[in-house]
């Protein structure tokens, strides 16, 4: 991933980057991780929803897998360079917007996206093509990174 244009910008991200990184799926991790590497090392100013704690916690709990229960509790609570913002009713109200002009975006996905809106992110790593555009808030898909 081309990390320097993303250096002094609020960078948001949701679930399926992380789950890349964390569970190392290529070919995406190779992409993701110089980014969730340098979160905390401070050259990234990253958010995201604590939408994304129960997101990616859901099929360890399944599996039983509590060490990777833990490994995601630790990078999404306690990392420096990462700020996990609560839904709450100006993040819903936003999701609500963006749901009303998007009628095939999901629930999750428009709090994903409305927390980055409203925290005033300028970049949202995703890996979901089909979320839409949005004014100020540029998409980065991991799929349009990976080298061909």
């Amino acid at each position: 991933m081309q990390l320097n244009p993303l250096r002094d910008k609020l960078v948001a991200f949701d679930t399926a980057p992380l789950i890349y990184y964390m569970e190392e799926k290529e070919p995406f991790v190779g992409i993701v991780a110089p980014f969730f590497n340098g979160i905390g090392s401070g050259h990234f100013q990253t958010l995201t929803s604590i939408l994304t704690l129960e997101e990616v916690l859901v099929v360890p709990f399944r599996v039983g897998r509590r060490d990777l229960v833990e490994s995601y509790r630790n990078i999404i609570l306690d990392s420096e360079g990462l700020t996990v913002w609560p839904v709450n009713q100006q993040i819903a109200e936003e999701a609500a917007l963006i749901r009303a002009t998007h009628p095939r975006i999901r629930t999750p996905d428009a709090l994903q996206m409305a927390t980055a809106v409203v925290a005033g992110a300028q970049h949202f790593l995703t890996n979901d093509r089909a979320l839409p555009n949005l004014p100020g808030l540029q998409l980065l898909v991991v799929d349009d990174l990976v080298p061909s």
